[in-house]
């Protein structure tokens, strides 16, 4: 603790110092450069806003704003310390589904991470949530994008996202073109420490749970086999930690025998049995294509076609029905249920137990936003 608390303090210092970097990374520069305006989400360590260039046409892009309290690994590049999200993001450069790094910034107050951002987007929490599940061809087009980014970045840089979830992937509305984002967590395979993880409390495999223990590989497995139930069925998969160390999947009838044989492969309680990303990318269910939109149709259009009917977020009835369960976390399709204690104390996360809630909340999101505007304006 002692060691991050002084490391923080020599980053802070360090971008205070004009000499010790460039100047084409200051914030001075960035306003120069992007005019941000609306705020499009948040998270336990950063802050993602609406932005647009002040040349070239004033194109759109995201900007992620990050305290440097909240940098979760550093990269030593060019005699400065930045967050090897960045670093991340620039290896990737390479793999058509990775989201564009197009700059960064910093000062003393934190690091502005600005990549492209699609005029016309939704991520996929948001796309469920207002268009209904999908069904399974078009499950299949989104899928199959997310497996082939998430195998290539293993394959060819050993990279693993470590924080797949509906709301780290964005949709091209027009075209329908996926696009991870967020590589907050991200690491190499063979550097994830096994006792260590920042994901998602709902997409978090039951060896966590159980023995508190993180196998990167059959984690990311895992991770992908909930937001494939998600993308066809609207739900999680299970509503607690129960359900999940007892892995029983209960899947809609209308879904076929080969879909549900591939959810049920990743979301195996036996580590050893599950399947590999290679597994997953080479089932027979991702081998055949049925065109569902083209020509003159969106693929926004093509999704309003299908006309099924937007998820509820919340299940009230399964909150009612586990109220019995003790000190047990109710699981629910809301934003930034995360694991950690930092990202737990502003996630929307329902529990079964009144004490778990964090009255701070509000005040915490209140001081974040003074940081960013402090940062920015700085």
């Amino acid at each position: 603790m002692i060691k991050r608390k002084l490391q923080d303090l020599a980053v802070c210092c360090s971008y205070q110092v004009d000499f010790l970097h460039e100047k084409k990374h200051s914030v001075k520069e960035f306003k120069r450069k992007y005019e941000v305006l609306d705020e499009i989400g948040r998270g336990g360590f950063g802050i993602v806003y609406e932005a647009t260039t002040r040349q070239d046409g004033q194109q759109p892009v995201a900007v992620k704003f990050v305290q440097h309290k909240h940098v979760r690994s550093w990269t030593m590049t060019c005699r400065q310390l930045i967050p090897s999200e960045v670093c991340h993001l620039e290896t990737c450069e390479d793999i058509p589904g990775v989201i564009k790094i197009l700059d960064w910034f910093a000062n003393s107050k934190g690091f502005l991470i600005v990549m492209e951002r699609p005029a016309n987007c939704m991520d996929l929490f948001d796309m469920v949530s207002v268009h209904g599940p999908l069904n399974e061809d078009m499950g299949k087009f989104i899928f199959k994008q997310v497996i082939t980014t998430v195998f290539n970045m293993y394959s060819k840089h050993g990279l693993l996202h470590r924080d797949i979830k509906d709301e780290n992937l964005i949709v091209n509305m027009n075209t329908g073109e996926v696009k991870l984002v967020d590589f907050g967590a991200t690491a190499y395979a063979e550097k994830a420490t096994k006792k260590e993880f920042q994901g998602t409390r709902s997409y978090c495999p039951p060896e966590w749970f159980r023995d508190q223990l993180y196998l990167p590989l059959e984690a990311t497995s895992w991770s992908l086999g909930v937001l494939l139930f998600i993308l066809l069925t609207g739900k999680l998969p299970f509503r607690n930690e129960i359900q999940i160390c007892l892995g029983n999947v209960k899947f809609p009838p209308d879904l076929s025998k080969e879909v549900c044989q591939l959810v049920k492969s990743c979301l195996t309680t036996s580590t050893s049995a599950r399947a590999s990303l290679a597994q997953i990318a080479a089932h027979p269910w991702m081998e055949t294509d049925k065109p569902f939109f083209g020509g003159d149709l969106t693929f926004e259009e093509a999704l309003m076609e299908i006309k099924n009917p937007p998820v509820v977020i919340e299940d009230k009835e399964a909150e009612e029905e586990d109220n019995d369960l003790n000190d047990v976390v109710i699981l629910t399709r809301s934003r930034e249920s995360r694991t950690d204690l930092d990202a737990e104390s502003i996630c929307t996360m329902v529990t079964a137990v009144e004490d778990r809630y964090e009255p701070s909340i509000a005040v915490k999101e209140l001081e974040q936003e003074e940081i960013v505007e402090t940062a920015i304006d700085s």
